[in-house]
């Protein structure tokens, strides 16, 4: 999946530890970006992902991300003005140094909120995996080695994991540690409620935050 997410910055810990960091651009939507680092704080995760954060500045984000006290894993990449339709310059001819540059200034975000380890890998984001060509099991497989960063939702409708839809994340879950993945794991879905109580497919699943 070769998109502007491809790349990312994470950082890596003990896979007996939690996994799943919050997807700050879809959970706690009746937040605002710099209120939901404190809430997903106080919702019980220990870290979390972000959109690049537009029409906020670098210092806004860092000083509301280290008075939460929560650990940043994760920043898209800078991708152009999304009001006038721009989703990136990578593959638009001509514009070779824009995307230079957006690479840099999305850097800049990341080490300046404490990602320090930037790494150019695979995102392998299961929702749109399943949407484009399903056989998850088998590609999660055939990338592993790849894979720096995962995202999870369930299809088609893009809820949380264990809501009515198309994937076993159970079985998904499990071929990951399976095949050797022990970073984090990206909740990049819609809430069907309030996303504190639509947490509790974590622990249904095995594991904890």
């Amino acid at each position: 999946m070769l998109h502007s997410r491809l790349f990312n910055i994470t950082a890596s810990i003990d896979w007996k530890m939690s996994k799943f960091c919050a997807n700050l651009a879809f959970l706690f939507p009746e937040n605002s970006l710099l209120e939901k680092y404190k809430v997903a704080k106080d919702a019980g995760f220990k870290a979390v992902e972000t959109g690049f954060p537009f029409g906020i500045t670098k210092q806004q984000v860092v000083d509301a991300k280290n008075a939460s006290g929560i650990q940043q894993i994760l920043i898209n990449i800078y991708t152009g003005d999304v009001t006038k339709g721009e989703l990136g310059f990578a593959a638009i001819p001509g514009r070779e140094n824009e995307f230079k540059r957006s690479i840099e200034t999305t850097i800049d975000y990341a080490k300046a909120l404490g990602a320090r380890n930037p790494n150019l890998k695979l995102m392998l984001d299961i929702f749109h995996l399943q949407l484009i060509q399903g056989n998850i099991s088998n590609s999660i497989k055939e990338l592993s080695e790849y894979i720096g960063h995962v995202q999870i939702a369930q299809a088609p409708n893009r809820n949380e994991p264990n809501s009515f839809g198309e994937i076993n994340y159970k079985y998904v879950l499990e071929t990951l540690q399976k095949e050797g993945y022990n970073d984090w794991i990206g909740l990049e879905y819609k809430p069907l409620g309030d996303t504190k109580d639509g947490l509790k497919w974590i622990e249904e699943l095995g594991y904890n935050l």
